[in-house]
């Protein structure tokens, strides 16, 4: 349970300075991180797409810094990661470079509310002005943090769930990342791939979103195309972070007969890579255009927040916030989809024009593919029971063989 506001800010000076050595311990006194930073702003006030990183370490530990961006603890490079966090790092940076600001950025020391309450205080202490929270980890911290300092601005990016609770500071962005998902898997069965494999992380609302978008997309196509014969496997890897577990996961399935594997593990990605790497099999990139780290990955689903959360930002500093709402970002703002960058889906016969395409149909929502998507709150209906069984038994029809490993 959250502590009582007076004992939390009694508790404030000693925690804010405990809390900045343990981070600096574990960024590597004062870098983001061992792994590649992100790339280089490419001005007018927008960050260039990450597509794999440079060479420079992330900005840490500027003390009174405009903003603070503060991101979940599961993997203490996180700030690198190559995917979603990155990609929000690399965008807000840029802003803050093009506009005369600055920003930094907390790992709590844990995931619970309290952990990220101390990180967002630890922060607003030191003269921060614009909160910009990741993950739906941190949702019951930011609401309690957003509650008890009015006067600064909180913009919770993919805290999925958290519409009932935005606060008149709050600006909450979701991306409807199973848009993208599902555009994935057309391109999964286009590309006349059998034996997919859905490489997921955790049982979290962000990451369930995007696998929700992959097995219907799949679903969806095989059963336009008339194909009966594609296998779909999914698994939780319970890692967001790379480790030789998950490695050997997907070299597993690789092993066993998969000819794709379409990933959502935040860090974990990398893992998978690697295994594609060393089966020479194909897989897909995940949230920016990971293309660069490996000849495998065929294209990424992608949603684009180096461009959605840095506009958030903006709108502090431009007087526009709409404090009390939340914003998804869908195919109908361009937020979402698949990544062209890197494409490598032509040698499998769908190219970036057919692509382009059907991303017109599904936003125009041709045969109803767009309204028909089901979603966690729509067929979760028993909280102790699998989400992909249940929307597995929720499906009109099913033109595919799916196995939800356990």
């Amino acid at each position: 349970m959250v502590k009582s506001r007076k004992f939390r800010l009694l508790l404030m000076v000693a925690l804010c300075f405990m809390l900045v050595l343990a981070l600096a311990a574990c960024s590597g006194g004062g870098g983001g991180g061992k792994d590649a930073a992100p790339p280089a702003n490419n001005g007018g006030g927008e960050a260039a797409a990450p597509s794999g990183g440079g060479d420079e370490p992330a900005d840490f530990g500027i003390a009174g810094a405009n903003i603070a961006f503060v991101i979940p603890s599961d993997d203490k490079n996180a700030i690198n990661d190559r995917g979603w966090i990155e990609g929000t790092w690399t965008g807000v940076k840029g802003f803050a470079e093009a506009n005369g600001k600055t920003c930094t950025w907390y790992i709590p020391l844990d995931n619970s509310a309290q952990g990220y309450y101390d990180a967002m205080v630890t922060a607003i202490s030191s003269g921060t002005e614009i909160i910009v929270s990741l993950g739906s980890q941190g949702l019951e911290g930011t609401v309690m943090a957003a509650n008890d300092f009015p006067d600064t601005y909180f913009i919770p990016v993919e805290n999925n769930g958290i519409e009932p609770d935005v606060t008149p500071n709050m600006y909450a962005i979701l991306h409807q990342s199973d848009e993208a998902g599902f555009l994935a898997g057309i391109a999964a069965v286009k590309g006349g791939f059998k034996n997919i494999g859905l490489f997921t992380g955790m049982d979290i609302p962000p990451i369930n979103i995007w696998v929700m978008g992959y097995l219907q997309g799949i679903n969806y196509q095989a059963g336009m195309d008339g194909i009966t014969d594609i296998q779909v496997r999914q698994h939780y890897a319970n890692a967001l972070a790379a480790t030789p577990e998950a490695q050997a996961l997907a070299a597993s399935w690789y092993e066993d007969g998969c000819d794709l594997i379409i990933p959502m593990a935040a860090g974990a990605n990398v893992s998978l890579f690697a295994a594609a790497d060393a089966a020479q099999k194909s897989c897909f990139g995940a949230d920016v255009d990971q293309g660069p780290q490996s000849e495998m990955i065929l294209t990424c689903a992608i949603k684009k927040l180096w461009e959605t959360v840095p506009k958030a930002v903006s709108t502090v500093y431009d007087g526009t916030f709409k404090g009390g709402t939340y914003k998804w970002e869908t195919v109908d703002d361009d937020a979402v989809g698949l990544a062209t960058g890197t494409w490598r889906m032509d040698k499998f016969g769908y190219t970036v024009a057919e692509y382009e395409a059907d991303f017109e149909a599904f936003r125009n929502n041709v045969n109803n593919q767009r309204s028909s998507i089901l979603t966690e709150p729509q067929v979760r209906k028993d909280q102790n029971a699998d989400l992909f069984d249940q929307l597995w038994d929720a499906l009109p029809a099913k033109n595919v063989t799916f196995n939800n490993i356990k």
